[in-house]
This record gives structure tokens, sequence and C-alpha cells, in this order.
């Protein structure tokens, strides 16, 4: 017996084929859809699947690591259509894909993954062959001398005197307020007042104090007491010529920052930076704001070592765009009262860090991390 026909537009295919989009968009879409199956193939989810394609441990995907992990699960695609397939992922065209940005192409209406299953994921096992490769034309965004500096000689008895602690004597000059923007909450953040120069560190004779981010405050008053790390250099009397190289490897410089906010309606604009340490050894404590679309100086911040802290897990919202719905979140220590955002109202993905009770709470000597001092000199 013949089927009932129907209009076509009265069909569920119907809305792909009102849809005014281009052969290149539908294809696109297509090799997406064909990404995920590879990815229920190799029993990953997509975040992990990230992570193992970040080679470099950086929080972003270059369009090598990008090309070759995708290689590495099986995606066949002629060198014609790479910069397509990388098109799908670069959401902001900044030669860098993020986490959310890969999520987000992936998120294929009727392929959601029950993830309940899997196993849990190991980045050491399983990934044999996953390499990054190059693509002719489409090279890393690049960035000039953004490694920690190789160990250097540092005299045994001159390491075992310089002394880390946390002091409240900084003074604070707001950054941003939530006045003039479309949201109910209050908040304000504020940055360490500096002289022009400012490059992260506050010079002194044999002490340095070092910025490691800019502090939030849930009104529009100056967060209380905050805090910032001073080093001391206890085996001179006046000024330390070591002093600076051990900032430049114990405290290193993030190695350039992610932008994970632009909110420019009403009069209070705000952008907001996430610092990308330049390895795995080190964590970045809190995001900055910038009053305008372009980021701050590397060495406006700095990093720490990942042995100093832990992963926070008391986050608390602060902060709300009403149109947006972006969000600012607490970190969850009173001071520093750093902070993290998200573009949505839900926790920020990834990890967010705290310093450890014993490192905040109490001066300590560098060496008593070993594993910072080992790794960063040469002691002798």
């Amino acid at each position: 017996r013949r089927r009932n026909q129907r209009p076509t537009h009265d069909q569920p295919v119907g809305k792909l084929l009102q849809e005014e989009e281009s052969i290149e968009v539908l294809h696109q879409r297509a090799i997406a859809a064909r990404v995920r199956v590879l990815i229920a193939q190799h029993r990953l989810r997509i975040g992990d699947t990230f992570a193992a394609f970040d080679m470099n441990h950086d929080g972003t995907l270059s369009p090598a690591e990008l090309y070759g992990g995708l290689k590495w699960l099986g995606l066949d695609i002629p060198p014609s259509e790479i910069a397509s397939l990388i098109a799908i992922f670069d959401v902001d065209a900044d030669g860098m894909i993020s986490l959310d940005e890969f999520k987000q192409a992936l998120d294929i209406p009727g392929m959601e993954q029950d993830d309940s299953d899997l196993p849990a994921f190991d980045p050491l096992t399983g990934f044999e062959g996953l390499k990054p490769v190059e693509v002719e034309g489409m090279e890393s965004p690049s960035v000039e001398n953004v490694d920690v500096p190789p160990p250097c000689d540092l005299p045994r008895s001159t390491a075992d005197q310089i002394a880390v602690k946390f002091v409240s004597n900084i003074r604070l000059k707001q950054a941003w307020t939530s006045r003039g923007t479309v949201s109910n909450d209050t908040a304000s953040l504020w940055t360490i007042e500096t002289g022009s120069g400012w490059g992260g560190v506050l010079t002194g004779n044999k002490s340095e104090q070092v910025g490691l981010g800019t502090y939030l405050s849930d009104s529009f008053e100056k967060p209380g007491d905050q805090v910032t790390i001073e080093l001391t250099d206890g085996s001179v009397w006046r000024s330390s010529e070591y002093l600076q190289p051990v900032i430049a490897r114990l405290l290193p410089c993030p190695r350039r920052f992610r932008q994970v906010l632009s909110i420019e309606k009403g009069s209070s604009k705000l952008f907001v930076w996430e610092p990308i340490p330049p390895d795995t050894r080190f964590v970045s404590l809190s995001m900055v704001c910038t009053a305008s679309n372009e980021a701050p100086p590397r060495g406006f911040v700095r990093c720490v070592p990942k042995e100093w802290c832990e992963e926070a897990t008391a986050l608390a919202r602060v902060w709300t765009d009403s149109v947006s719905q972006a969000s600012i979140w607490s970190t969850g220590q009173a001071a520093p009262a750093f902070w993290v955002a998200s573009k949505t109202l839900d926790k920020p993905e990834g990890e967010a860090w705290v310093l450890k009770e014993q490192v905040l709470r109490r001066e300590f000597k560098m060496t008593s991390f070993s594993k910072c001092a080992n790794d960063l000199f040469l002691l002798r």
C-alpha cells in the first residue's frame, strides 16, 4: 500500500533543508559528527580527549595538536580540507582552541554520550603514537621567551636562606566595578598599586614582592587585608644578586593569557584573562582583568609552584551578568581573595587552585619544598 505523501517541510528533514546554510557548513557538521563517533569508539570523554590532545599542557590546542589528535583518532582528511577542519573548532579565530570551543564544536543534538561506564582517564596509557602534526600555513601563535629559564647555579648556603612569606603591606587600586553593568550583584576587582614600570615584581634591597593576581571584593569597597608574596635573601645585608634569577624560575611569568570573558555592554566594560602557566610544574592562582580587549603584559602576574597549592573546593559565585549570564567566582580564600570567571552560571571548567595553609600562614624556606629546589636550581 502506498504511504501517505507529506510535503518535505512537514517532515523531520524539512528543518534541515529549510535552513539557509552552505554545503560547507553541512560538511563541517558531518566531520564533527564523525569525530564524536571516533571519540566514542575509543571510549573517551570529550574533556579527556581534549586533555590528551593538549600535549604541551597549556590549556589550549594548537592547530598541530588538534590535527595530530584527530589523525590519531582515525579521522582521515585530505590536506585541502584541513583549514575547514580547524575552523570547526577555532570559533573565535585566535589560532588556538579552548576546552569550551572543543566542546561546543562537538555538541551535536542526538549524539549525547553516556559517560557513566567509561574507565577513569589515564593520560599516561593508551595514547601511543599521539603527536602534533604541523598544518602548513597554520602555525601556532608564536610567543617568545615563554619557557622557564634552565636551572641556574645557586650556592646551597644562599638557597637555604631564601625565605618565602605572604605580607599584607600592599596598596590596592580599583581595576573594575560592577557599577554600570546589567546586574543586581555588586562586585569589584582590585590590583596592586605600582609604578608605571610594573613587571610583576616590587623591587627592594634584599627582598622582592611579587604580584600573583587581582583581588575580588563582593562590594564596591576594597577587600579586607590582602596579601602578596615576598622573597627575602637572608644571606646578605643589602641587595641580593640571586633574588631575580630565583624569581624568574620559582615564580615565572605565564606563557600567555587566554581571554575568558568580554563584556562590553553597559558603562563598565570587563575583559577577563586566564594566565596560562609555562609548564605543568606551575599553576596560576587568579584570573586578571583589563579595561580593553588587549591582553595584559606577561609580566603583570606570576605563576607559583603547583607543589605549594591544592585544588580549590569551595568556589562561590559572587557576581553574574544578567545579559550574558557570565559569572565571577571566589576561589574560597579570604586572603588572597583570588577569583576565576565562567562564561555561564555554572562553575568554570578546569581546575582552580588555592595556596596550602602551611604555605600561606607561615614563613618558609625555599628549599623546604625539595621538588621545586631540585628542579629549578643547581645547588652547590
